[in-house]
């Protein structure tokens, strides 16, 4: 067993012993390197990372080089320790790079691969600008992947280019061709690669428009131009006046928007510098100036507007004094911008001298008028070119010495004129009550024009009363005239000529301030009176055929008693029997005084032989005829008796005087002529008063009519409760307080007639309205006229007038309105004072001004002012 053991030991010794040298007879394995990919193409500035296999060797690390530089170098690329290839930012000469690993374990073992670097792709991002104009220009291009040596193409076509950046290249081209195009980069070999393309535009030749193209400015009014800018990015101008960049003060300014400011004065000529200002334009029209905007993209494009140049609206701020006296030399201050040269100064409608001037004051000196509502305007008005009005400023006027109150004149002149006007308010202030009754009664009489009272036409006659009534001094007469025409009542209706009613308005008119029984007898002999109450050829009883009552009965019933007996307060007499009122007369009375009243026909007219009855003529009074008078005896009122055998003018004499002992005819004229003049429901009191005086002075018109309009009650808050102004007196107070003109062919007594009173043709003796109307329990005569239809038209005349809509015969001076507009507060302020005399209330005001803040129209404002208050009833009922 042991012998064995060794055996087998022995062999596997032996074994071991001899494994070396066979080992040693072997050969090793080759270590290898292989770079993957072998074979690559990249473009400059890409990256790519390679991978190197190494066999049969340890550690199986390699070195990486390019072209035999370790690591590589900007020219030929860069190789990082992994394998990152990073290729040049530009290709290298050639353009075939080896990249190469090597073994770390064996140096003298590597592997390559083969780079071929190309250029890149470029990428076109943007075109700046993408619109040119034809002809020469440059773009900037930007992207990524531009190269030297990089070509812009404009319609696949190489044009100059300038390398600026990788991301930038710079191109100038000629082109003369207007399209739409594209643009695109092409790099160059190796790789050679043409870009993405972008659109491109060449356009025409830039344009500029300006606007406005014409426009006439005034001095102080800036002016905003507009420059448009066609075929051309760039749309921004630069602005220049008559050749000067921004202008300078001569000519005006004018920034880079284009707001131009004019100069603050006008320049000395007019100047034309571009094509489009050879338009003629006269030196009347004002200087014109250039404004042209030239194109910054290209300084050849322009455009050019002609600005003619006026002088500014003037801008008064300030005006000292504030307040003057009528008629007085005045000396104002004005502060204001825009006065120019040969500016006018109008103190209301009075031009002013010009004593100094400056664009911001001015000094003038005239008279002051006496304005309107107590209010006097200034203004001014520049000259051509562009001659313009400026604001108002309001000043107040008034006299220098002041009785009265300018609202209590108003008031007095409401009762003894047609209506007061801003010159007989001050004037009245001036030299006080009495001393403007004793004009009044000294006035030379408004008389009717020979031409006038011969014709049969009754027009020409009313439209003289109307004239007169508006430029007549003798105003407190045509007055009581008017009065007396409505108890002493006349009409048209039967006696419609010229020649008929104007004698008797003319007779009613020389007795207007003279004994009232004076003026009765020639009442009763006047044709017109005979003709319309049939007195005229009035015989006396002749075969059972009776004189004609109707003037005896009218004479006691409407021109002296009344119906009843009345106390001098004006309160009934009463029955102490039967408590009822006393009556005045008895129809035998009637037939009495009728028999007094026969024997009286026409005057005979001259040439012809006097018989009765004559033919109508109306130039003088009656003439009697004896054989045709009634002789016998009459028993008269209160007793008087006539005895037989009198004449037919000692019979009327004697009536009268019967008449005129009467108590009743004092308060019975009292009250009719307080009706007419003042109010329609007086005290008792006032009446006592005026009757009292009537009856002391036996009649005496004059000291009556004193007595009614200077009584405390006449100036009453009460005295004007009802009192609506009757169609004439409306139309011709509106008219005066509104300073109209009124021609000798106006129509104004159309106007009235539509109204309800037709001048001189009252419906029937009884006047156009009853003296015992009323209205809600209170007497108010004139109300009875005013019908609905009458009311529309009393607002339609107003309306008319205001607007001066009722012809070219009847102006009404709205100029000064027109002035006071710029302040619509001053404006009501003046007609409260004018047309109400201040006593406009407060809803009121407001009222009217809310309704001229609907306009800013100056003359809008004024009619519509004017309108407001003239149809308003406080004004239509007198204040």
């Amino acid at each position: 067993m042991r012998t064995a053991l060794a055996r087998s030991y022995v062999l596997r010794f032996t074994l071991l012993m001899a494994l070396p040298a066979a080992i040693a007879s072997v050969a090793p394995p080759a270590v290898s390197v292989a770079v993957s990919p072998p074979t690559y193409t990249i473009v400059a500035g890409a990256s790519k990372t390679f991978s190197a296999s190494v066999t049969n060797v340890s550690p199986k690390t390699v070195t990486w080089s390019v072209n035999g530089i370790i690591g590589g170098n900007t020219t030929v690329g860069k190789i990082s320790d992994s394998g990152q290839y990073a290729a040049p930012a530009l290709p290298p000469v050639p353009n075939v790079v080896k990249i190469r690993a090597t073994s770390t374990a064996a140096p003298t073992v590597h592997g390559e691969a083969a780079v071929t670097v190309n250029n890149p792709v470029p990428s076109l991002s943007s075109v700046t600008p993408n619109l040119v104009n034809v002809g020469t220009f440059t773009i900037r291009l930007s992207g990524k992947n531009f190269v030297p040596g990089s070509k812009v193409l404009i319609d696949d076509k190489p044009v100059a280019t300038f390398f600026v950046s990788a991301t930038e290249l710079k191109a100038t081209a000629t082109d003369t061709n207007p399209r739409d195009t594209v643009v695109g980069i092409a790099n160059p070999d190796p790789g050679g690669t043409v870009s993405n393309k972008r659109g491109f535009r060449i356009a025409p030749p830039a344009t500029v428009s300006v606007t406005p193209e014409k426009v006439t400015l005034r001095l102080g009014v800036p002016r905003q131009f507009r420059a448009s800018v066609g075929n051309s990015l760039d749309r921004t101008v630069t602005w220049f006046v008559n050749g000067i960049k921004g202008g300078n003060a001569l000519y005006g300014t004018i920034n880079e928007t284009g707001l131009y400011t004019p100069p603050a004065i006008l320049p000395p000529s007019p100047i034309a510098t571009s094509s489009t200002a050879s338009v003629n334009i006269s030196t009347a029209a004002g200087p014109s100036v250039d404004i042209k905007a030239v194109s910054n993209a290209d300084p050849k494009a322009s455009d050019a507007s002609v600005v003619t140049l006026q002088n500014a609206i003037p801008l008064i701020t300030s005006a000292n004094p504030g307040k003057l006296v009528v008629g007085s030399q005045v000396q104002l201050v004005l502060a204001g911008t825009g006065f120019a040269p040969g500016a006018q100064v109008l103190l209301g409608s009075t031009p002013l001298t010009v004593n100094s001037l400056s664009p911001t004051t001015i000094v003038a000196s005239g008279k002051a008028g006496a304005g309107f509502g107590g209010m006097l305007s200034v203004s001014l008005r520049n000259p051509d070119p562009g001659a313009a009005n400026s604001n108002a400023m309001v000043l107040t006027v008034g006299p220098a010495r002041q009785l009265m109150t300018a609202q209590t004149a108003a008031r007095f002149l409401e009762r003894t004129t047609w209506g007061p006007t801003p010159e007989s308010i001050q004037h009245l202030q001036q030299v006080g009550i009495p001393a403007f009754l004793q004009e009044q009664f000294s006035a030379p009489v408004s008389d009717l024009p020979e031409p006038i009272a011969e014709s049969t036409s009754i027009t020409p006659a009313q439209r003289a009363f109307y004239l007169n009534a508006m430029t007549g001094q003798d105003q407190l007469r045509q007055r009581v005239t008017f009065a007396l025409s409505q108890i002493l009542v006349v009409s048209g209706v039967k006696t419609p000529q010229s020649q008929q009613l104007v004698p008797y308005m003319e007779m009613l008119s020389r007795n207007a301030f003279g004994n009232y029984f004076t003026l009765l007898r020639q009442v009763t002999l006047s044709p017109a009176m005979g003709r319309f109450l049939d007195m005229v050829n009035n015989r006396k009883e002749t075969r059972g055929v009776e004189p004609n009552e109707n003037y005896a009965r009218e004479l006691m019933q409407l021109f002296t008693l009344g119906l009843e007996q009345l106390h001098m307060d004006g309160t009934p007499k009463l029955d102490p029997a039967t408590g009822k009122p006393l009556p005045t007369y008895s129809e035998a009375d009637v037939k009495q005084f009728a028999r007094a009243f026969t024997g009286w026909t026409y005057p005979t007219r001259p040439g012809e032989t006097p018989r009765f009855p004559n033919p109508t003529y109306y130039a003088v009074p009656m003439i009697a005829f004896e054989e045709q008078h009634d002789t016998t005896q009459k028993t008269l009122l209160l007793g008087d008796v006539i005895p037989p055998g009198r004449t037919a003018s000692e019979e009327i004499d004697l009536v009268l005087n019967n008449l005129r002992k009467n108590p009743n005819v004092a308060p019975f004229i009292a009250i009719r002529l307080i009706q007419r003049l003042v109010m329609g429901n007086p005290s008792g009191a006032y009446i006592g008063r005026v009757a009292s005086v009537f009856e002391a002075t036996g009649g005496d018109l004059w000291q009556t009519t004193k007595a009614i309009v200077t009584d405390a009650e006449a100036d009453s808050p009460q005295a004007y409760q009802g009192k609506l102004r009757e169609p004439v007196l409306f139309i011709l107070s509106f008219l005066r307080n509104m300073n109209a003109t009124v021609t000798t062919d106006n129509n104004l007594n159309g106007y009235a007639r539509n109204m309800g009173e037709d001048l001189w043709f009252a419906p029937s003796v009884f006047n156009y309205f009853s003296p015992f109307y009323r209205v809600n329990g209170q007497v108010a005569p004139e109300f009875q006229v005013s019908t609905p239809s009458v009311a529309l038209n009393r607002v339609n005349f107003i309306y008319r007038a205001s607007r001066n809509g009722l012809g070219a015969t009847v102006q009404i001076d709205l100029a000064e309105l027109e002035r006071l507009a710029f302040d619509p507060a001053s404006l009501v302020e003046a007609l409260n004072q004018a047309l109400m005399h201040g006593s406009m209330s407060a809803a009121m005001k407001s009222s009217v001004l809310t309704a001229l803040g609907a306009t800013s129209d100056v003359r809008v404002r004024a009619r519509n002012a004017a309108y407001l208050v003239g149809s308003a009833s406080q004004f239509q009922v007198e204040p």
